[in-house]
């Protein structure tokens, strides 16, 4: 089972500079678990997105209770007060640690938004 590890309250994600522009890919499977009574219920929605800097696919779980989006492959996507949970998963006498990535949503970027922002940090940069 896994185990939350303490290191998590002190974890800051900056998005933009740990995974610069997300491109939405596909929707994963809803996270699930046993209720009460035996039942599977979905606890947590997943989406799979391609991080820019990072070359590789993220995937980001946001709460069930937030409506679910759709999205277009290759959108790009913004998520909404991100944050990391660290995770310790312990096999005799090795450990293995799990990032996982969650949300509090997810939304399209619009694209004059987008380059907006872009200038704005490129001209903070060159000061």
């Amino acid at each position: 089972m896994a185990k939350m590890n303490e290191l998590n309250q002190g974890i800051a994600l900056d998005i933009e500079k740990s995974f610069g522009r997300l491109k939405f890919l596909r929707m994963k499977e809803d996270k699930r678990k046993e209720d009460e009574e035996g039942e599977l219920v979905s606890t947590q929605s997943r989406y799979v997105v391609q991080s820019e800097r990072q070359l590789s696919e993220e995937v980001i779980s946001i709460d069930i209770s937030v409506e679910k989006k759709a999205f277009h492959f290759g959108d790009t996507v913004q998520l909404i007060n991100p944050r990391i949970e660290y995770y310790s998963f312990r096999q005799g006498r090795r450990t293995d640690n799990y990032l996982k990535i969650v949300a509090d949503d997810i939304v399209k970027v619009n694209h004059s938004k987008l380059e907006e922002t872009k200038k704005k940090v490129s001209v903070e940069n060159k000061v």
